[in-house]
């Protein structure tokens, strides 16, 4: 044993074990080859002569190469602590390829809501939505907040120009889409909140798209769908939801002017509400009869900039002091909010373009619909003028339909 000990003196470990397994001590064996860092030799002698071993053997070969960095030969005997190992070191694009590689989407989908909801600690939104852009969006629902909370973030913002509140919101607007469909398939009740996002999403985003087009029938159809956001104002920013579709109002004027002054004193009711920091204060009681939310949750802060603010302030007012002025809804042929699209126990298909109710032509494609004469002008605008934000739109609402939107004759 003399000469054991002094191969263990000089760190000899491998010879050390050669000696050991001639004398028949196979367990000392296996240790001396692990010290040695004969991972094969040690699981090979431990296979053979001391099976019991096999395991302590494999989860030291998983801790050196931990502890080593070596995440390439890690991979391909523990995928897991790779990918750990990964992270531990910040390299999350290589943990996420290599989750993908496992071709688990379970196993992907746990690391895309780590990362996420480290970026969501960091406020970095931007890249979550890239994230889920590049490895999918999961729908469970463990996730659903870290979806809500990017959608709260980035509908909260103003922005300089159309062109970048599309470019903003459409991120969302398609990861929303991703994970509604697969709750679709899965039957859950989820999707029917998710279907809402979806329809918000949508509609703020084909107004953006539409914004630069100066046409009347342009218009007209960003108007509609300023008003059709009303019916998800316990979705979106309330204060500006109504902002926006009383402006569209107010600048439409004519038989619009009497609900401009109604959306537009109520946004201000709302703006009070957020600075008092109560709900209570609000009064919905003029939408009675309709499907505009009569309870919202209030933002954290108002949406419009005080300076504008004011401006609405003073038209209000000046508004409010003239005799012919009325305050109130626009009636259809229904004898309903123009808008409506659910009263009384029945409920009307949502027009795709503008989120009104179809009362006159329809036209489906897939699970969507639309008013023919909606539809068409939609299409007339990206024919006469075909930017990439309206063409995402279609192609958009083409993959939600599952079929191809098309001139209806």
């Amino acid at each position: 044993m003399k000469v054991v000990d002094a191969l263990e003196a000089n760190n000899s470990y491998e010879k050390m074990a050669e000696l050991l397994l001639a004398i028949g001590q196979n367990r000392q064996a296996v240790v001396a080859l692990v010290r040695a860092q004969q991972w094969s030799k040690a699981k090979q002698v431990a296979s053979e002569f001391v099976p019991e071993m096999v395991a302590e053997v494999e989860g030291q070969y998983k801790e050196w190469l931990t502890q080593e960095g070596r995440v390439g030969e890690l991979i391909d005997v523990d995928v897991i602590s790779a990918i750990d190992l990964l992270i531990a070191k910040g390299q999350w694009d290589k943990a996420l390829e290599t989750a993908r590689q496992q071709k688990h989407k379970p196993l992907l989908d746990k690391y895309v809501a780590q990362y996420a909801a480290e970026l969501l600690a960091h406020n970095d939104t931007d890249l979550m939505l890239k994230v889920f852009e590049k490895y999918g969006a999961s729908s469970n629902p463990a996730n659903f907040n870290i979806y809500k909370a990017i959608l709260d973030k980035i509908v909260a913002q103003s922005f300089s120009t159309p062109s970048e509140e599309f470019s903003r919101l459409s991120p969302v607007r398609d990861l929303f889409l991703s994970v509604y469909e697969q709750l679709v398939k899965e039957n859950s009740e989820s999707r029917h909140i998710f279907e809402r996002y979806v329809h918000a999403l949508h509609l703020m985003t084909i107004r953006s798209a539409m914004e630069d087009i100066q046409t009347d029938d342009s218009q007209h159809l960003r108007l509609q769908q300023s008003i059709s956001l009303l019916r998800y104002s316990d979705l979106i920013p309330a204060d500006r939801v109504f902002f926006q579709a009383g402006i569209a109002a107010k600048d439409a004027d004519g038989e619009y002017a009497p609900l401009a002054f109604l959306l537009l004193n109520h946004y201000l009711d709302l703006v009070d509400a957020i600075d008092e920091g109560d709900a209570s204060l609000v009064d919905y009681s003029a939408f009675e009869g309709t499907d505009i939310p009569s309870e919202v949750p209030l933002p954290e802060r108002p949406w419009v900039e005080s300076s504008l603010h004011e401006e609405i302030k003073e038209w209000v007012l000046a508004t409010s002091v003239d005799d012919g002025a009325n305050r109130e809804l626009k009636l259809d042929s229904r004898g309903l909010f123009e808008a409506t699209i659910e009263a009384n126990g029945e409920k009307w298909p949502e027009c795709i373009i503008t989120g009104y109710p179809i009362t006159r032509t329809r036209v489906d494609f897939g699970d969507l619909c639309a008013d023919k004469d909606d539809l068409n002008r939609f299409l007339i605008a990206i024919k006469t003028s075909p930017t990439d934000q309206l063409i995402n739109v279609q192609e958009f609402m083409s993959r939600w339909a599952d079929q191809p939107l098309s001139m209806s004759l």
